[in-house]
């Protein structure tokens, strides 16, 4: 009865509840940031690379946060529903186990400048977790793209070439000899279903080579995208814009 008595004159105590307080909020405050509707809680990030283009142009997507090794799609919204249409260029993915993926979308040839959305679907279940706006322009200057005097002079294999070699030495020969830009790191060979092909990169003169680091899968489209200042020439004048080279292996 005694011990008892004596915690009430505490609990009464100004002091006992600021000691309260020292050394009981924060294991509550923990208690909270654990709870489910925060533990669980996170940001879809859906990162478009280049975010405008004319017709056919070729997109690279990277999402970010969404639900690990769950299985999904992205899509070009072309009638602006806000759903997935039977005719929209679309891609089915996967997240890995961090909840990150990569694929790439190729504008259709027909469809009118202006503003677009691309959504995320992962996982596939109807509700979009994520979306971003894309601009399609009809590729003039006046439109505000980017400016630039380097200009590729051929490829290597050419683009949208077909039955290329599973051991292929990518090369790019242009206009100017170049050196790395800032956005050197960024450049990026994915397959079509956006698995990322570990390569290395070499750049002499006028010539940028990309090996893979090993044997490419059979009768797949893979992408070499190379962002607008990964290179400059020696005036540090970038590509008008981002560049990209398609191709499919042979059996």
């Amino acid at each position: 009865m005694k011990e008892i008595l004596v915690f009430k004159k505490f609990k009464k105590d100004p002091s006992f509840n600021g000691l309260f307080r020292r050394l009981f909020f924060p294991f509550f405050l923990l208690i909270i940031l654990l709870s489910p509707a925060t533990a669980f809680a996170s940001a879809f990030t859906l990162n478009l690379n280049p975010n405008h283009g004319p017709q056919g142009t070729v997109i690279y997507l990277n999402g970010y946060g969404f639900a690990p090794e769950k299985k999904g799609q992205v899509w070009f919204d072309t009638d602006g529903n806000g759903k997935k249409s039977a005719k929209e260029p679309a891609k089915k993915i996967t997240a890995n186990y961090l909840g990150n993926f990569s694929a790439f979308l190729t504008l259709p040839e027909q469809i009118r400048p202006g503003w677009y959305a691309i959504y995320a679907d992962v996982p596939a279940g109807g509700q979009v977790e994520a979306w971003e706006v894309f601009y399609v322009t009809t590729g003039l200057p006046s439109e505000g793209l980017p400016s630039g005097n380097l200009e590729v002079a051929n490829t290597t294999p050419p683009d949208g070439a077909v039955n290329v070699q599973r051991m292929p030495g990518l090369k790019l020969v242009f206009d100017n000899n170049i050196i790395k830009g800032p956005d050197y790191k960024a450049i990026t060979l994915a397959d079509e279903d956006g698995n990322e092909v570990k390569s290395r990169i070499e750049i002499k003169g006028k010539t940028i080579r990309v090996y893979p680091a090993g044997m490419l899968k059979p009768e797949k489209t893979y992408l070499l995208f190379i962002p607008a200042e990964a290179i400059l020439d020696l005036k540090r004048t970038s590509l008008a814009e981002n560049l990209t080279l398609t191709f499919t292996t042979k059996k």
